[in-house]
């Protein structure tokens, strides 16, 4: 199923799962087996909802074609929005940010988030300190997601009368 309001097909769900523990004397839990929990499962259950789409937050009761959000409604615009605040919900991407240097000669792309909602970009992952000390003049900045780029830069830095699209960041 695609999500009713973004489209994406990616959900937050709940599983039941076995997997081996340390535990103490008293059979208290101490630690698990793998440390990172994926290693020792030996046994898992089908994933159950209720279900939370990972990009918007809509939330279904079961994943059928049919199924509507039990969070959101939509508008008299037809957009789906907030069954509490009645606002478009926040819909968060992963994506790149790729800052351009001397001449369009170097380029560092990073791993970052993007608020479709908002444009805006967050949790962009820190450059190499040693890839920065190889670069000396900023051309360009922007985030890329399905296949697109997008100008970036400083939220303080746009121009409120312009009509491209720019994605911000502090």
């Amino acid at each position: 199923m695609k999500c009713k309001c973004c489209g994406k097909e990616r959900f937050f769900a709940r599983q039941v799962c076995r997997m081996d523990v340390i535990v103490d004397g008293s059979n208290q839990f101490i630690d698990n087996v793998g440390k990172n929990g994926d290693v020792s499962i030996y046994d898992a259950e089908t994933p159950y909802g209720p279900y939370t789409c990972e990009a918007c937050g809509a939330e279904y009761d079961d994943l059928a074609a049919e199924s509507l959000p039990t969070n959101m409604h939509k508008n008299a615009d037809g957009k789906w929005v907030l069954n509490e605040s009645g606002e478009e919900p926040d819909i968060i991407i992963p994506a790149t940010f790729t800052s351009v240097w001397d001449g369009k000669t170097a380029s560092l792309p990073t791993k970052c988030r993007v608020n479709l909602t908002k444009r805006t970009i967050f949790d962009i992952e820190p450059v190499d300190e040693e890839a920065l000390s190889y670069v000396d003049v900023l051309d360009a900045e922007y985030v890329s997601f399905d296949d697109k780029e997008y100008p970036a830069m400083r939220a303080d830095e746009v121009d409120p009368e312009t009509d491209e699209v720019v994605f911000t960041y502090e």
